[in-house]
């Protein structure tokens, strides 16, 4: 499956948003009144969404340069 610079944008702002929501917990971590125990199912979700967008990436970057191996085989 080809990836094209729409998908590669796709994934990049879900990075961005994740890496924002990551921004958002540790705000409230270090300046809300509950306990930092609270937070833990939060960066437990980013950590597994970033993963998952990590992999995403990887074989988007991957797929392309195969890709370009191809064509200069041609």
């Amino acid at each position: 499956m080809t990836k094209t610079m729409f998908d590669l944008d796709d994934i990049a702002t879900k990075i961005h948003c994740g890496v924002n929501a990551i921004n958002a917990i540790y705000e409230a971590m270090t300046e809300g009144a509950s306990s930092v125990e609270s937070f833990t199912d939060g960066l437990l979700a980013m950590k597994l969404f970033l993963d998952e967008q990590d992999e995403k990436l990887r074989a988007a970057v991957e797929d392309l340069f195969k890709e370009q191996r191809e064509a200069k085989k041609k």
